[in-house]
């Protein structure tokens, strides 16, 4: 591997080069390579002071146009530019070009002020030979006029953006303004009605750790001072939501609703209902289903039904697209006669007015537990799939309609005498991992 190689491998480790100075790598290592190869020179760039609200550009430049070294150069081979991160770290913000130049290509921020760039350029030499040579400089940003701002000179929103976490997870809100400002974070647990300061945050980037679900619905802004002026300004109010589990243990029947999917027994007039037992579940209350119909002709019938919990929504529009689903449940038969039909309990959401569902054949005759976990809108097909016009799969995407979430029903049978099963669920819950 040649020294230019490895160079653009461990830029990261390289050393902090002083402005208008540079270190030059070759084949042999070190300065004294320079003169091995014959070929090209030191390079050089400059601060840049730029005005907020301002793009920035840094050049670098030949040390020496006159170096008679320099009759021997070939030609770059290429360039990239780094920024110095907040752990120490060199971060590539160009791809490898040979402008010379490295444009900040959006407005620039007073916090930008002394932010270091380093520019590292290979050279190619008559012989093949290789040189790699660097050079670093500071920007230095003037306070524009006080006012808020979209995005910044990384291209990062700076507007504090809605936020939606799992609870005991870390929510960050950022935002900045153009001038010499202090900052002071404020939270309202009323909808604005009251603020109040968030203790210790009096920097453009707030991180509330260990979110719980008492702290859904909160507001957040940015209050800008301005050390001159006096002038206060305020962001955005960005709300914070918790995406806990969603969750029923005692089914009051207000929260829940039922309704037939698809009816093919003979006579079309199966019954299904639904009910909460206060006593007999996996422990305490549970909701009792029931299914009923009267005898076929011998042939092949079914019944479906989506039972949804009332509460139990999600907007991805609204608060995020959805990367995958978990239910868990637990299940049991509590009665059946007629034909011992069985009878399936399975995942099930409603979207746009069409049920999509994840099946899962039989319940046992004791309190069961199950569990479906990473499923993704593919694992959920739409309950009327041989005959419903409507989409294959619901849409978890950021553009998809408001999804509620339940459970469903299923079973069948050929039995000419009526069936009767009767069914139970406890500890329905459904977690969702958003993108």
């Amino acid at each position: 591997m040649s020294a230019a190689t490895e160079g653009w491998r461990s830029i990261g480790l390289l050393g902090v080069v002083l402005l208008g100075l540079a270190t030059t790598v070759g084949s042999g290592g070190g300065l004294d390579a320079v003169a091995a190869l014959g070929c090209g020179s030191t390079i050089q760039t400059g601060n840049v002071t730029a005005n907020e609200t301002q793009s920035a550009t840094f050049a670098w430049s030949y040390a020496d146009p006159n170096d008679p070294a320099l009759q021997n150069l070939r030609g770059r081979a290429g360039e990239q530019w780094f920024r110095l991160g907040p752990d120490g770290a060199w971060v590539p913000v160009s791809a490898q070009d040979t402008d010379q130049t490295y444009t900040l290509a959006q407005t620039i921020f007073k916090r930008d002020n002394k932010a270091q760039f380093r520019v590292v350029v290979q050279f190619t030499c008559d012989g093949g030979n290789k040189k790699e040579t660097e050079a670093s400089a500071f920007l230095l940003v003037t306070p524009g006029t006080q006012g808020w701002v979209d995005v910044d000179a990384q291209d990062q929103p700076t507007s504090p953006a809605d936020v939606t976490v799992a609870p005991g997870a870390t929510a960050n809100f950022v935002a900045m303004a153009y001038g010499d400002n202090t900052y002071q974070w404020q939270r309202s647990n009323d909808n604005a009605a009251n603020w109040a300061d968030v203790a210790g945050a009096t920097d453009w980037a707030l991180a509330v750790a260990n979110v719980q679900a008492a702290d859904d619905a909160a507001l957040f802004r940015l209050s800008a001072t301005n050390s001159s002026s006096g002038q206060v300004i305020q962001s955005r109010a960005a709300r914070l939501a918790v995406n806990g589990p969603m969750s029923d243990a005692v089914f009051p029947d207000s929260n829940w609703t039922t309704a037939k999917i698809y009816d093919t027994t003979a006579a079309a007039d199966a019954v299904v209902s639904a009910r909460q037992q206060t006593s007999g579940g996996n422990p305490g209350a549970f909701r009792e289903t029931t299914h009923q119909w009267t005898g076929g002709n011998g042939v092949s019938m079914g019944l479906e039904a989506a039972h949804l919990l009332s509460s139990a929504t999600h907007d991805p529009a609204q608060t995020g697209a959805i990367d995958h689903v978990d239910f868990s449940f637990d299940v049991i038969i509590l009665s059946q006669q007629g034909g011992t039909p069985g009878i399936a309990i399975f995942p099930l959401l409603a979207q746009n007015g069409y049920y999509f569902q994840v099946y899962d054949a039989g319940t046992p005759l004791v309190w069961t537990h199950r569990t479906f976990s990473g499923l993704t809108a593919t694992d959920f097909v739409n309950a009327n799939a041989g005959t419903s016009t409507g989409p294959l799969h619901p849409d978890f995407s950021g553009s998809g309609a408001p999804i509620q979430f339940g459970y469903g029903t299923a079973n069948g049978s050929d039995s000419v005498v009526p069936i009767t099963t009767v069914s139970g669920i406890d500890n329905w819950s459904v977690a969702l991992t958003l993108r």
